[in-house]
């Protein structure tokens, strides 16, 4: 809660303080095997002014590396802006109503989306010799939020004690900013002092890094103990990732928070030391 309250006040200080600005590029070198695309956001399009920069979220911050993007928006159409890094490369997209269309670099590209998750767009850079090309990536979900998918996850015993770390692979993950992350938790049962039967959580994300190209991100876990749990001998735990973004709404132009969960159960072990 806090961390949305948190993300609500940096948003309204970002709007109504009249900061929020397109992405800078920098000038276009002349290097004819420069591949590479300087500047690439997205922009809702609608009525509203404010609904623009905070009806669509694209995640991680683009940089000229970073080849794969996970973006939401609650609007179904959708403006992309991109730059070229290199004078003379040429940009095409495809996605959505768009099939190989062209995008004159520094300019934007209006595509729509069907109302569903999970809507990839290819954008290629062809670099001015013809011969070299890089390809970016935007998984780009409208209206309906992708739903986070465990690819795997090591180790799968952790102690009540806490202490312990691991790493999970996730796609469709959000790169934590400041009105999306993604959150991963063990979700257990346990009985109290009375042996009634509980349900309970332990946050488990220390650290998430970029997605890969195929659009799989590495999440350091850290797990912190679960007390609760300690009358039990061995405790089976599911592992529940959950994907949250706060938007303006398509509909009302109001701030809204939109997820997903995706529950993958006995994943997890957890044991007295």
């Amino acid at each position: 809660m806090f961390k949305r309250l948190l993300a609500l006040a940096t948003m309204a200080a970002i709007i109504f303080g009249g900061l929020v600005a397109s992405p800078m590029a920098a000038n276009a070198s002349n290097e004819p095997g420069d591949a590479s695309l300087s500047n690439l956001y997205l922009r809702a399009v609608t009525n509203a002014w404010w609904g623009e920069n905070s009806g669509q979220s694209m995640a991680p911050n683009f940089s000229s590396e970073q080849s794969y993007y996970e973006a939401f928006s609650t609007f179904e159409s959708i403006r992309i802006h991109a730059t070229v890094a290199s004078e003379g490369a040429t940009i095409s997209v495809t996605g959505g109503d768009v099939s190989n269309e062209s995008l004159p670099s520094g300019g934007d590209l209006l595509v729509n989306f069907p109302a569903q998750a999970n809507n990839l767009v290819t954008i290629t850079v062809t670099a001015s010799d013809q011969t070299s090309s890089k390809v970016y990536k935007i998984n780009m979900s409208n209206v309906v939020m992708p739903q986070p998918e465990l690819v795997s996850i090591a180790p799968t015993v952790f102690s009540t004690a806490g202490g312990d770390s691991g790493v999970a692979f996730v796609r469709h993950a959000f790169h934590p900013s400041f009105n999306c992350q993604t959150n991963v938790y063990a979700k257990y049962k346990y009985k109290n002092s009375r042996g009634e039967s509980r349900i309970s959580q332990e946050f488990l994300v220390d650290e998430q890094l970029a997605p890969d190209a195929n659009g799989i991100s590495k999440i350091i876990l850290s797990s912190r103990g679960i007390v609760e749990a300690f009358r039990d001998t061995t405790v089976t735990s599911d592992v529940l990732l959950e994907n949250e973004c706060g938007l303006v709404d398509s509909l009302t132009t109001a701030w809204v928070w939109k997820g997903s969960q995706n529950s993958v159960p006995n994943v997890l072990t957890y044991f007295n030391p």
